[in-house]
């Protein structure tokens, strides 16, 4: 607590101490007593009178403002006190785990209080007068229990409420900006649904990707997923929900389908229209051959290994590397030089001995079935641009 909120009578009194590692000073009033019964009495002498105080419950606290029609302030605080940013009351559990589970429930039940006063308050939302009011106040209801990241009740009770007050596309669409600022980490797998297809018909693809790359990959429908986004061409999400698998992560689906619409846009369109997606194909590339995994991971070094050897087999077919140059010759030959770095270069010769090795024994075993001497030719291939 600090001075500047304390009686000037007894504000003298209290003595600071400097704790080691705290964010905030601690200050000690000596001369305060707490009486030990169920009013949480505390009795603080002054200079001149003596002071009675209470401390407060927080559920008390809580109710108190509601009671006022507090309702923001009374929000904000239960976000505070499950952040771990508000401490100072009585009763709030110290263990995050306990608190996150009372404050949850809490929040809950007061949240539905907050929708029934305004609509006590202020009537049916089909009132144009009244839009507005219900707009900040779905907002409101995402953004608090967002905040306490219960996205089950926000999801399945709250959405089944805002549509029998008729708002369902209201709420639907306040979603946005908390997907866009990767808010949204959990949609139950019905809501999913409704959710993909309210933003899909209103062609917010952006949005569509944000959403995918957040949300938990254990608590989706994985292939409902992967074919929304094969059909929509959402090749960043494609290229997340693939690489991110944990039984198989798989870096050469995406790879490749980036490059087949590009390929497909190229042809049906113009280059113009391709030219986006032949950078996606670059991107995902260049990331896969640095051993970086969007959106900010490192690809483990087993796997990676394995995966480089499927993009040389990919890539270095001559039809596909010609297409792959002519995207954007600049962009391609600083990723082509990647092949010359010391960490690739090694995984490339690795896998250039195994292959000889196989051909190798493969030959040996003809020869001496034939009694045929076998030699081994390099051969490279000249492109014209």
């Amino acid at each position: 607590m600090s001075q500047h909120v304390i009686d000037p009578d007894i504000a003298f009194l209290s003595s600071y101490k400097d704790v080691e590692k705290r964010t905030e000073p601690a200050f000690y009033y000596g001369n305060t007593m707490m009486s030990i019964d169920s009013l949480r009495r505390c009795f603080i002498l002054g200079s001149k009178r003596m002071y009675v105080g209470k401390l407060y419950g927080w559920r008390e606290y809580i109710e108190e403002l509601i009671e006022k029609a507090d309702w923001l302030t009374a929000l904000s605080l239960i976000i505070s006190m499950y952040q771990g940013n508000t401490k100072m009351f009585a009763e709030l559990p110290n263990s995050q785990k306990e608190r996150t589970v009372v404050l949850r429930s809490f929040g809950g039940e007061i949240i539905k209080d907050y929708i029934i006063s305004i609509s006590k308050i202020h009537g049916s939302p089909d009132q144009d007068s009244v839009q507005s009011i219900w707009k900040t106040a779905v907002f409101t209801v995402i953004d608090f229990l967002v905040s306490l990241e219960n996205f089950n009740f926000l999801f399945i009770d709250m959405r089944k409420w805002f549509a029998d007050f008729g708002l369902k596309d209201l709420f639907l669409s306040s979603l946005e900006p908390f997907i866009l600022r990767n808010r949204v980490k959990l949609i139950p797998n019905d809501p999913f649904r409704e959710v993909i297809n309210y933003f899909t018909e209103r062609e917010k693809m952006d949005v569509l990707q944000y959403l995918m790359i957040n949300l938990s990959l254990k608590d989706i429908d994985f292939d409902y997923t992967i074919t929304l986004c094969m059909d929509k061409n959402l090749l960043t999400a494609i290229y997340y929900l693939f690489t991110h698998r944990e039984d198989d992560p798989d870096f050469i689906t995406p790879i490749s389908r980036a490059l087949a619409i590009f390929r497909t846009k190229k042809e049906e369109l113009n280059e113009a229209a391709a030219y986006p997606f032949g950078l996606k194909f670059l991107w995902f590339l260049a990331m896969t051959l640095k051993g970086r995994m969007f959106p900010a991971d490192v690809i483990p070094d087993n796997i990676w290994k394995s995966k480089v050897q499927d993009i040389l087999t990919l890539l270095f077919e001559e039809q596909v590397l010609r297409v792959v140059i002519n995207i954007n010759p600049h962009i391609s030959f600083e990723i082509l030089k990647l092949f010359f770095e010391p960490k690739l270069a090694s995984v490339i010769e690795t896998f250039k001995e195994k292959q000889v090795a196989l051909m190798g024994n493969l030959m040996g075993d003809e020869k001496k079935t034939k009694g045929a001497d076998v030699s081994m030719e390099l051969k490279m291939t000249v492109f014209d641009f």
